[in-house]
C-alpha cells in the first residue's frame, strides 16, 4: 500500500482525483486494522501473522485484474475509467480500484486456509457469491450512506463488518460442502438452487429496499437479520 501511495502522489493529475486515490489506500489500511482487532486481537506475534497472511495477499495481488472482472462491480469499472481518462496508467488504475476488493482479502485467505481450493479459486467464489446474492449492492449503499454524526459512522462500520463476516461464513459453509477437485463456483450455484425459498426472500427484501430509493439504519438491521437466517439455512 505504501509503494502504491508513492506512485499516486507522483502523478500530475487533478488534485481531487489524486486525493480520492490516496483515500482508497487509507480506507484499506483502516479496514484491515479493524479486521485484525475484531478477528485476531490475540495474535501478538507479528512475524507469525505475516507468515500466515502474506502468501495469500501476494496471490490476490497477482490475480487482481481477473478478480476485478469477476467482481462485476460497475462502480469499480467506472472508477477505473475515470482514472484512465484523467491520465492515470491503466495498471495503476486497476491497482487502486482493486484496493476495494482487497478489503475482502483477509476473509478470503481465512476461508482458503481451511479449504482444498487455492486463494484465487476462493476469491472467485467469494465474488461470485457476492454477485449472485447482491451483497455488492448492499455494500455500495453503506458506502454512500449519508452519515450525520459519530454514532451513525460507528453503526455503518458495524453493519459493514457484519455483512463481511456473514458472507465469509456462508462461503465457508458452501466450501465445506464442495467435493475435492470440484468447482467452487458451481457448488455455489447448486447451493443457491437448493435454497430457493431463502434466496428469493432475500432478493425480494433487496427489491423492496430499491423501491424506497434510499436506505436507513433500520433497513440494514433487517437485511442483516435476514442474511443470518440465510447463512443458517
Amino acid at each position: 500500500v505504501a509503494a502504491l501511495r508513492v506512485s499516486v502522489e507522483a502523478l500530475d493529475i487533478d488534485s481531487d482525483l489524486q486525493f480520492l486515490m490516496i483515500l482508497e489506500s487509507g480506507r484499506l489500511s483502516y479496514r484491515a486494522t479493524r479486521w485484525f482487532l475484531r478477528h485476531r486481537a490475540q495474535w501478538t506475534d507479528i512475524e507469525q501473522t505475516t507468515r500466515h497472511f502474506q502468501p495469500g495477499v501476494r496471490e490476490l495481488v497477482e490475480h487482481l485484474p481477473r478478480l476485478l472482472a469477476a467482481s462485476a462491480q460497475s462502480s469499480l469499472s467506472q472508477f477505473v475509467q475515470r482514472m484512465t481518462e484523467a491520465g492515470v496508467p491503466e495498471s495503476l488504475s486497476c491497482q487502486v480500484a482493486g484496493l476495494r476488493l482487497m478489503s475482502a482479502g483477509l476473509d478470503i485467505i481465512e476461508v482458503a486456509h481451511n479449504s482444498t481450493f487455492t486463494v484465487e479459486q476462493v476469491a472467485a467464489g467469494y465474488f461470485s457469491l457476492g454477485l449472485a446474492l447482491e451483497f455488492n449492492w448492499l455494500r455500495e449503499q453503506l458506502r454512500n450512506q449519508t452519515l450525520e454524526n459519530h454514532w451513525q459512522r460507528l453503526a455503518a462500520l458495524a453493519y459493514r463488518d457484519d455483512l463481511d463476516l456473514l458472507q465469509r461464513e456462508l462461503l465457508a459453509r458452501i466450501d465445506s460442502e464442495s467435493e475435492k477437485g470440484g468447482d467452487l463456483c458451481q457448488t455455489i450455484e447448486g447451493w443457491i438452487k437448493n435454497h430457493t425459498a431463502f434466496v428469493e426472500h432475500w432478493k425480494n427484501l433487496l427489491a423492496q429496499f430499491r423501491e424506497q430509493g434510499s436506505l436507513d439504519f433500520a433497513m440494514y438491521s433487517v437485511a442483516l437479520e435476514a442474511l443470518r437466517k440465510l447463512v443458517a439455512a
